[in-house]
């Protein structure tokens, strides 16, 4: 990873595999994301706001409203569980939130 300064910016270069590419492009079409570096920018502010609540003790959830038995409920506690470091994939996430 790089990193340039540009008047009170920092550039950083990333090196994805294809896969990770693929992803990227999947959720800016999905978000409205105009850019590769805007999808990173709302995972990032989205991984700060689960860190904040999980460092409270909370848990992080996503239910499905129109399911009310706990298995349409998806948890996660910790943000180890989503793979530690990051290094995680589509098949990891499905098996912590399954």
């Amino acid at each position: 990873m790089s990193i340039k300064n540009d008047a009170g910016r920092k550039r950083v270069q990333i090196v994805f595999t294809e896969d990770w590419v693929k992803l990227l492009d999947e959720l800016a079409e999905k978000t409205g994301a105009t850019s590769r570096a805007e999808v990173i920018r709302y995972a990032v502010s989205l991984l700060d706001w689960v860190s904040m609540y999980l460092d409270k003790g909370y848990d992080v959830v996503a239910v499905k409203e129109e399911e009310s038995d706990e298995g349409k409920v998806k948890r996660i506690s910790n943000i180890g569980a989503l793979g530690g470091r990051f290094r995680l994939t589509r098949k990891d996430l499905e098996k912590v939130t399954s």
